[in-house]
């Protein structure tokens, strides 16, 4: 699983990451039907003090169209 994510990942950043971006945020969720997708966002704030900074996204770099995702026990893959 570890290099699926790996790959997923790079092919996510292989493109430039915009100047005013200062952390990443992975967002993991349930689609239902035993179906999980995970989406990466870059944001222009960090902060530990507050649990909102990420949501001061600046881009999804596509991953919003094309997750990371999981159905049951099945392999992860890119949606297309």
């Amino acid at each position: 699983m570890y290099d699926k994510i790996s790959e997923w990942i790079d092919n996510v950043l292989k493109n430039n990451i915009p100047d005013n971006i200062v952390a990443f945020c992975f967002n993991l969720y349930d689609d239902g039907n035993r179906t999980w997708s995970m989406e990466l966002v870059g944001t222009e704030q960090f902060d530990l003090e507050n649990e909102d900074w990420a949501c001061c996204e600046v881009t999804d770099f596509g991953t919003r169209q094309n997750p990371l995702f999981k159905i049951g026990n099945r392999r992860l893959s890119m949606r297309r």
